[in-house]
Order: C-alpha cells, then sequence, then structure tokens
C-alpha cells in the first residue's frame, strides 16, 4: 500500500470493477485525465466539449445528462470546463446520482449543493510532501502566460475568478495540507497578475507568492518547508505525470480530496479578496 499525510491507505487492489466516465471539456488538460483513467482501469463512455473539431460525441452538457444511456451506463462526471461552468455541471450531475470528480477550482460562485464532489487538487500528492511536519512553509510560483491566455476564459477574471482562484488555489491548497486551518490573515496583495501573502495557520505561519510572468524566464514552482526547498517544478505543475493517476486511484477508493477540504481554500481566498475591496 502507498500511505499519505491527509491520512488514507490504498491498496494496488482497489480497482475491482470497471469505472465508466463521462468527461466534459476537451482542452488542455483533458490528455492528462484520458491517460489516468486508463492507467486504473476505467472506460470513457462520451465526451463532451462545444468546439466541434475535438470530436466529441456530445456539444451540449445537459443533452449529454438527458440520454438513457447516461443514466445507466455513466458511473462518474469528469469536470474540465472553465471554472464559473464549474458548479452548474456538478449540480446536475450530483442530483443525477452521478459520482463528480471536478478540476480547481471547484466553484467562483457559492458551494451550495455541491456536497459529495471530489476534487483534482493534484499537487497534495507530490511524494516529497509527504509525511512533513510544517512549521513554516512558503509557496513560491512563477508562470508564464502567453496572449491567449489573457484573451481567453482564463484571462477574465468574470469567468476564472482571476489569478487566486484560477492558479493559486493548487497552493493556498498546499499550505492548507501541510499547516492545518488558517486562522488570520497577516497581509494580502492581489492583482491580475500577482498574488502575494502571509497567512498564519493553526500550526505556523504560510506564505505565498504567485506571479504571471511576462516572458518564460524566471519560471519556478517550489516549497519551502521549515527552510528546506522543494522544487515542484521550473516549468508547468503537471509535468510530474503520476499526480493525476494518484487522483484517480484515490478517488476511486472513495478517498479523494472532498467537498469540505476544498472548500476550506475557497473559504480562504474569498476571505483574501474580500481584504482587496
Amino acid at each position: 500500500t502507498s500511505s499519505y499525510k491527509i491520512g488514507f491507505k490504498v491498496s494496488k487492489k482497489v480497482f475491482k470493477t470497471k469505472m465508466r466516465y463521462a468527461v466534459i471539456g476537451k482542452g488542455f488538460i483533458f490528455d492528462r485525465h484520458k491517460e489516468a483513467i486508463l492507467k486504473t482501469g476505467g472506460e470513457i463512455i462520451w465526451t463532451c466539449d462545444i468546439d466541434e473539431s475535438k470530436n466529441p460525441d456530445f456539444t451540449d452538457w445537459l443533452e449529454m445528462y438527458n440520454q438513457e444511456r447516461f443514466k445507466n451506463d455513466v458511473d462518474t462526471v469528469i469536470i474540465c470546463t472553465p471554472n464559473y461552468l464549474h458548479a452548474p455541471m456538478v449540480r446536475e450531475a450530483i442530483l443525477r446520482d452521478k459520482k463528480v470528480l471536478c478540476e480547481k477550482p471547484l466553484s467562483i460562485n457559492g458551494t451550495e449543493g455541491l456536497y459529495g464532489v471530489n476534487t483534482v487538487l493534484q499537487l497534495r500528492y507530490h511524494p516529497a510532501l509527504q509525511k512533513l511536519d510544517a512549521k513554516n512553509v512558503q509557496v513560491t510560483a512563477k508562470m508564464f502566460r502567453d496572449e491567449s491566455y489573457w484573451t481567453g476564459w482564463k484571462g477574465n477574471p468574470v469567468k476564472s475568478g482571476g489569478i487566486l482562484y484560477n492558479l493559486g488555489i493548487h497552493y493556498i491548497d498546499l499550505l492548507i495540507f501541510l499547516l492545518g486551518d488558517p486562522k488570520e490573515i497577516i497581509e494580502a496583495s492581489v492583482s491580475s497578475t500577482l498574488a502575494k501573502g502571509k497567512v498564519q495557520f493553526e500550526k505556523g505561519m504560510g506564505e505565498f507568492y504567485i506571479q504571471i510572468l511576462p516572458t518564460r524566464e524566471g519560471q519556478m514552482r517550489k516549497v519551502i518547508v521549515n527552510g528546506q526547498e522543494i522544487s515542484l517544478s521550473d516549468k508547468d505543475n503537471l509535468s510530474y505525470e503520476d499526480l493525476h493517476v494518484e487522483v484517480y486511484k484515490h478517488f476511486i477508493a472513495g478517498k479523494g480530496i472532498s467537498f469540505g477540504e476544498e472548500k476550506r481554500s475557497l473559504d480562504l481566498i474569498a476571505e483574501i479578496l474580500k481584504k482587496q475591496e
């Protein structure tokens, strides 16, 4: 078995039946999910995307949800769509008694009716971050985004939630994962390209520095725990190949990152943003 700090154990024999999935969204992250589904013995029944050039089975997610085969043959809905669409898609899937795994952030516009969903926050599974007795943690993420980022939905704060919801939630979640519940926001500053701050957590002090760079030079993702530096990546936090596979293993075993776990990060981000008003 393999064990992780958040208190679960997963046997390699957990995949007793084939999970059957419907995936909404065939964008950048879709291939990671497809790979993880295949590696964990699952089957993609249907896909949905508004872009017909991606050859989805459906272009309307509600039409897919309303199919008889969806009712009978789909166990789980995977949501990889723009952030502002997550909550309604999750709610409708839950109402149809489906398991749901949603990309981060779970929601940028309220969490009512979302209980029972699991969320993708794959950095929790990074092997270097397990079983650490953290007292002080600093997370730094500096990443380049090209013009297409700003002209698409990710660059629109109404659709993405802005830098903290869209990019920062991974690192806010790591602080909570390592240090426990937040107690007080000591300082915070948020703009369209930079979010930084200091928060007192249950176990110690956490700091975050999240920046969108104008060029590729200077990219990094690192965590400093009690003075020890751990590099996540100097390119992309998805480059650690097996993290999505770990997400699926724990999800299938009923030990994924729950609604309550991610809600702590969403609530902290909401409080940070309130301080900017």
